[in-house]
């Protein structure tokens, strides 16, 4: 992530983000990296990306330098257009991975831009669920893959861990204290730093469990665990299971992580998700 110098934008109109994502293309044919996710929002960008034979520092000076030089010429000015060193965060494994991308893609829904991210034609959400292209080839693929071998029940479940956190399912969280995307979320005061906090299923043990959300789940619909994890298909626990799927998707586990705690196969958590959607 990089930020404009003391905050300025850097992106005036859309003329400079589609300049902005035409550079980022030409760089990756010449730098071999991967581009997974990114978002361009005004006064800052994301990108997720895999480096391969050349650092992450090169590819950061060449982007960050052509597209400022670009910026300046356009409107005779000189200067720093980015402020300090960019922001990068490693990403660890396949749970940091789902958080990463809904961060990044709620981006402009915390800024107060949209209220939904597939109304942002600047990021890369609407590759994930497929509803339209962006001009700039994103490897969706792999991470998307994540959350269900297959590619419909994988969107499904993607679409809805994202939207559970739009619904306040679940508090959406920064994926690592070095980021504070905080001066856009006028909710909240500026200066404090938050973890991830998605579930059990993401780094740092979050605030909930599969167990204490079935527990909390039966008690309310007057069941208990061993019958939403049971055999019967009647309606009531029917229901409660859906609801348990639907919210411990939204706090981030994957859909093979909930089949294996109802002890089912993956199919049938999809078949729920699709079955949610309708």
């Amino acid at each position: 992530m990089s930020r404009g110098n003391r905050g300025q934008d850097v992106f005036l109109n859309d003329a400079d983000r589609r300049w902005f994502l035409k550079k980022l293309t030409n760089l990756r044919k010449r730098s071999d990296f991967r581009l997974f996710a990114f978002c361009l929002m005004t006064n800052h960008f994301h990108l997720l990306i895999q480096v391969q034979r050349v650092p992450l520092s090169a590819i950061m000076q060449r982007l960050l330098t052509g597209y400022a030089r670009h910026f300046n010429h356009q409107r005779k000015k000189s200067g720093h257009l980015f402020g300090a060193r960019y922001t990068a965060v490693q990403c660890k494994n396949d749970s940091q991975l789902s958080a990463m991308l809904r961060y990044i893609h709620l981006n402009p829904v915390r800024a107060g831009l949209v209220e939904d991210p597939a109304q942002w034609p600047w990021s890369s959400h609407g590759e994930f669920v497929g509803s339209n292209h962006v001009p700039v080839h994103v490897e969706w693929e792999m991470p998307l893959s994540v959350f269900h071998p297959d590619l419909a029940a994988a969107r499904r479940a993607y679409d809805l861990f994202v939207q559970g956190a739009l619904k306040g399912a679940q508090e959406d969280a920064v994926v690592a204290p070095q980021i504070n995307e905080l001066p856009l979320l006028n909710s909240r005061p500026a200066g404090l730093d938050r973890q991830v906090r998605a579930g059990g299923d993401l780094p740092g043990g979050g605030t909930r469990n599969l167990d204490d959300l079935c527990q909390e789940i039966a008690v309310s619909a007057g069941l208990t665990v061993e019958a939403i994890k049971g055999e019967s298909r009647c309606r009531k626990i029917s229901v409660a299971r859906q609801i348990l799927v639907r919210r411990a998707v939204g706090c981030g586990y994957r859909p093979s992580r909930i089949a294996a705690f109802l002890g089912r196969s993956d199919s049938f958590v999809a078949k729920v998700l699709w079955r949610i959607g309708q």
